[in-house]
């Protein structure tokens, strides 16, 4: 399962968790649920932005699910 994402929102539509941080958080956060779903493997996450620094941002966490 992946999970991609950058760190542009609507504010007005987001969780206050997300924009109270910042794109670690968000990994982290990502993350958390594949960890608390229960039958994945630990997430990883690459960043996967075309211009660091230049552009947005984008980044996936992916998880496989555990066989059984």
């Amino acid at each position: 399962m992946r999970a991609s994402f950058s760190n542009r929102c609507f504010f007005t539509k987001a969780v206050s968790i997300w924009t109270s941080t910042g794109d670690t958080d968000h990994v982290i956060i990502v993350g958390a649920y594949f960890h608390y779903a229960g039958g994945f493997e630990p997430p990883k996450a690459v960043d996967i932005s075309p211009n660091p620094g230049r552009t947005d941002p984008m980044y996936v966490v992916y998880s496989k699910k555990l066989a059984g």
